[in-house]
């Protein structure tokens, strides 16, 4: 009877000890997978089309470097890159991908040849309402700002309402906008700089930091003039100065894509900062665009020219969200595709 007693207790002491251990080994076995998955997402970046393609940064020849202007920017420089991405049915080359993850997109081909700005009754801004862009000639030569701004738009010792857009920016905010297929939905708002050029011998640095003295948020714009410079592997392409350099060292022969078309293309920036050549009406009415042959001349540079000019090309630039992956390897034959 006792041996039967002291069994019994045995048995109890037994399976009490081992639902002890079997629930501490479950409270520490579920501490335990909590502080690896909380390590493991720590440690997890987003997989999108940034990540994917940060991880071939060059530091010589064609590809994507760091941008040594700005933090956590990179962008693609060299005569032909692997930067080439399918957008709307059509080729276009990556510029860069921005420190918050988006792709800096521009259309390879041109959209024709149009004015940065005009006088038409339709979206020209020669009116009382727009006194920045009013010149006492009376002649209309274009307005160089590029968006309407609150109160006084300021450029150099000139300053003025501007209640209206460019109208190279209305048209492709709009109407150009609106003729995008499906692949309009990966555009975002995004901030551009349009800022001024400084004028001539100007340096990388100064013109980065006039372009960012001025913003405008939107869908659709243009290059900047230090896109074109940062995009030559060149070690002389710059300053603006070079736009009437014989040696050309911005052109496509020495190491810039963006030189592709061989012909000059409008930038989003005015011309005119503190060193400003053009007659003293120009600082209102000039805008910057790139050069490549002028004159017989391969020049490869940056130039200004009145905004009302119709003889250069335009080349739309966008932002493409920063969640989007890709496929592809960046050549031409098999550009990255968004999935």
């Amino acid at each position: 009877m006792r041996r039967r007693r002291r069994n019994k207790r045995n048995t109890k002491i037994f399976v009490g000890i081992t639902l002890c251990l079997l629930l501490v080994m479950t409270i520490g076995y579920a501490a335990f997978q909590t502080n690896l998955n909380i390590t493991a997402k720590g440690n997890i970046k987003d997989y999108n089309a940034a990540w994917q393609l940060e991880k071939n940064i060059v530091s010589s020849g064609d590809g994507l470097y760091i941008d040594t202007y700005e933090n956590n920017r990179y962008i693609y420089r060299g005569q032909n890159p692997n930067n080439y991405i399918e957008f709307n049915g059509e080729l276009w080359r990556i510029i860069a991908i921005e420190p918050d993850d988006t792709l800096k997109i521009i259309k390879k081909e041109s959209i024709g040849v149009i004015p940065w700005d005009t006088n038409s009754s339709e979206n020209g801004r020669n009116n009382s309402n727009n006194t920045y862009c009013q010149i006492s000639s009376g002649y209309y030569n274009g307005c160089n700002a590029w968006a309407a701004v609150s109160g006084n738009f300021i450029n150099g010792n000139y300053s003025g309402t501007v209640t209206q857009d460019a109208s190279l920016n209305t048209y492709l905010n709009n109407d150009y906008y609106n003729s995008l297929g499906e692949d309009k939905e990966y555009i975002i708002s995004h901030i551009f700089y349009t800022g001024p050029t400084a004028g001539n011998d100007s340096p990388i640095n100064e013109e980065y930091e006039l372009e960012k003295s001025r913003t405008w948020n939107g869908k659709i714009g243009l290059m900047n003039t230090t896109d074109f410079l940062k995009a030559s592997t060149n070690s002389n392409c710059i300053t603006i100065s070079l736009s009437r350099s014989a040696s050309a060292p911005c052109t496509l022969e020495n190491g810039n894509y963006l030189d592709e078309n061989k012909y000059e293309t409008w930038t989003i920036n005015s011309y005119g900062g503190t060193n400003i050549t053009y007659p003293t009406s120009g600082i209102r009415t000039v805008s910057a665009y790139f050069t490549h042959e002028t004159d017989g001349l391969i020049q490869g540079g940056v130039s200004g020219s009145y905004a009302i000019s119709s003889s250069y090309l335009v080349r739309p630039v966008v932002f493409l969200k920063s969640n989007i992956k890709l496929m592809g390897d960046g050549t031409e034959s098999n550009p990255y595709k968004i999935i």
